[in-house]
């Protein structure tokens, strides 16, 4: 590969889910109103690096000659032809790549505290995401009650607490920040969740599906999340990105309608707690 000059250029690439996460936040956060934010991941690199990044991450092998020249011409015919993109939309981003693109102040997730994606992290994810098309992902949501004065993140704690007295048939062992679902009377684990207090704040709380015999490959970040929906009276509890081990007919015949079931006994205890809690 022939590199030009502006594969020089630093930038500072940032996680699409790290993107939609700030986004959501900045919904609800009024402090953000009127206001330019800059964004960007914990890695300021080259784009040549980036290259070099995916090529190894792609299991590929290429070596790349630096050339002096900018080349803006030659690069958007470049580009043009290989994305099949118009050359209106891929004209004024090649001229962009002979600036720095680096963030200047990245108070808004200091505001959040995210910890963002590494970029080697967000590009495995990428890269193994072209397979999920070709693969069964659950994706599962329910809306429940929110008691008055409660967020996401009290949710996902008295999910925890709850678990354990609420499965006659399943053994729940809470211990620290995870979650173990086991055949009871045995030590197999079935189902193992971590809270990522990383990746949580009180809005919303994340427990990543870490193991267990019923968790498949694992792609992307398969993970069960609580969010404060924007009226503050209602949480949503979904499931994201999970691959189960089972075949998906047995799958959707047992353990998704398991779940549906364990979140609608949840949302009857939301409620309570929503119906005996004073108005906010």
């Amino acid at each position: 590969m022939v590199t030009p000059a502006w594969t020089g250029s630093k930038c500072q690439p940032i996680a699409l889910d790290d993107i939609v996460e700030i986004l959501a936040h900045c919904v609800e956060d009024d402090a953000t109103t009127g206001r330019i934010c800059d964004v960007g991941g914990p890695d300021v690199l080259t784009y040549r690096e980036m290259m070099q990044e995916t090529a190894r991450v792609l299991g590929k092998r290429r070596y790349m000659i630096p050339v002096p020249l900018f080349s803006p011409g030659l690069s958007r015919l470049w580009v043009s032809l290989v994305t099949q993109l118009p050359k209106a939309l891929v004209a004024p981003l090649i001229q962009s790549l002979r600036h720095d693109m680096v963030a200047r102040d990245l108070w808004l997730q200091e505001r959040m505290g995210l910890a963002a994606t590494p970029f080697s992290e967000a590009l495995a994810d990428a890269v193994h995401a072209e397979g999920l098309a070709k693969e069964p992902t659950v994706r599962s949501v329910q809306r429940m009650p929110l008691p008055a004065g409660r967020d996401a993140e009290w949710v996902a704690h008295e999910y925890a607490r709850w678990l354990p007295r609420a499965l006659g048939f399943v053994q729940v062992d809470v211990e620290d920040q995870v979650i173990r679902f086991r055949a009871r009377g045995t030590r197999h684990t079935l189902l193992e969740l971590t809270f990522r207090e990383d990746r949580s704040w009180p809005g919303r709380a994340l427990l990543e599906i870490t193991g267990g015999a019923l968790a498949g490959r694992r792609m992307g970040l398969p993970r069960l999340e609580f969010r404060t929906a924007p009226d503050g009276a209602h949480v949503l509890a979904a499931v994201q990105d999970f691959h189960p081990r089972l075949p998906w007919w047995l799958y959707a015949a047992t353990q998704a309608k398991l779940h549906v079931w364990v979140m609608w006994r949840f949302g009857r205890h939301l409620r309570r707690l929503a119906e005996q809690s004073p108005t906010a």
